[in-house]
């Protein structure tokens, strides 16, 4: 479930993918097209969409090149292919993630996943999945038709909901109820702004303000607490990462110092108030890498364990630096 770096090496599964095409005279058309009569949905894989632990971590590039060998997807598959052949040939493009309602329900089983692409200053949503087919008692039924192909969001939200409002690419975003009541929201919204920040933003903040805009503005329903459990966790471990790596920094730092304390105290002339600057600024990041720490992380115990005794090596060299001594 982690979200890996696009790749950008210069023969991708894309490259490969984007000679094959025949293109029409609508360029988004042809890659709609060739995504949703290509990959067929994979119901075996399908049945273990709500096991965490199944999801196999693979880089854009391998998860690609998987589905084309297996000629196989599920809904995640194809908006990953299609917003993949999108952004290749420059297109502002997203996977969008929500759930499903028609006239009588809200499918609360599974999420789902689909693409909003913006075209000549409009945004427009697609879902190849649905286009390519459909599932009848398990067996997936290949038969291509364009009726989710280039939607108005005004229109997609009646089957469609994001758990992200801004993905709903409205002013006026809507609460999504059964039996396709949508009950309007009476604030303006500016996704537009949301979504720049969004894909500029540092992937931690950005999972932060997803979080407190679906609890703000999403149904309250099983599936979209479900899938705030998993932002939740997901930004638990994300904050681990951020405070391994700014530890791995801390500790390099007070490296370098004690080198330079065993070999350069007596042989240069070193401000005292440049080292002591040195140790706080250690300091001030251990404490931040302690905020960034969630207590659902195992190894977040050991990291804590790490970062206390730093601070108390760090708190020493201050207390020796802060005795009078001829070196300075």
């Amino acid at each position: 479930m982690l979200i890996p770096f696009s790749s950008h090496s210069q023969n991708t599964p894309i490259d490969n993918i984007l000679k094959s095409i025949s293109f029409k005279q609508d360029t988004i058309q042809s890659l709609f097209e060739w995504v949703a009569k290509t990959i067929t949905y994979d119901v075996k894989r399908s049945k273990n969409l709500n096991n965490i632990s199944s999801y196999i971590i693979l880089s854009e590039n391998e998860k690609i090149e998987k589905v084309l060998t297996d000629s196989l997807g599920v809904c995640e598959d194809y908006a990953l292919v299609f917003n993949s052949l999108c952004r290749k040939l420059g297109y502002e493009s997203y996977i969008v993630d929500g759930y499903v309602k028609n006239l009588t329900k809200i499918d609360v089983d599974f999420g789902h996943a689909w693409n909003v692409v913006k075209i000549n200053g409009k945004w427009y949503c697609f879902d190849p999945t649905w286009s390519a087919g459909s599932v009848l008692q398990n067996t997936f039924h290949k038969e291509y038709n364009d009726g989710w192909f280039k939607v108005p969001p005004s229109e997609f939200i009646f089957t469609h909901v994001p758990y992200d409002p801004i993905w709903q690419l409205q002013e006026h975003p809507v609460i999504a109820e059964v039996k396709n009541i949508n009950i309007p929201l009476n604030e303006y919204f500016n996704f537009e702004d949301s979504i720049t920040t969004y894909s500029s933003n540092y992937m931690t903040l950005s999972i932060e303000k997803t979080i407190s805009r679906i609890k703000r503005y999403a149904s309250k329903n099983e599936i979209v607490f479900r899938y705030i459990s998993y932002l939740e966790k997901k930004h638990s471990e994300d904050q681990y990462n951020v405070a391994v790596n700014l530890y791995n920094i801390c500790a390099s730092s007070f490296n370098t110092y004690i080198n330079y304390r065993n070999h350069a105290f007596k042989k240069v002339k070193s401000k005292k108030t440049d080292l002591l600057n040195l140790l706080n600024t250690i300091n001030l990041d251990l404490k931040k890498c302690k905020k960034l720490i969630s207590n659902e992380i195992i190894e977040g115990q050991y990291l804590i364990k790490q970062i206390c005794e730093l601070n108390q090596k760090v708190e020493r060299e201050v207390l020796t630096l802060n005795k009078p001594k001829k070196l300075f």
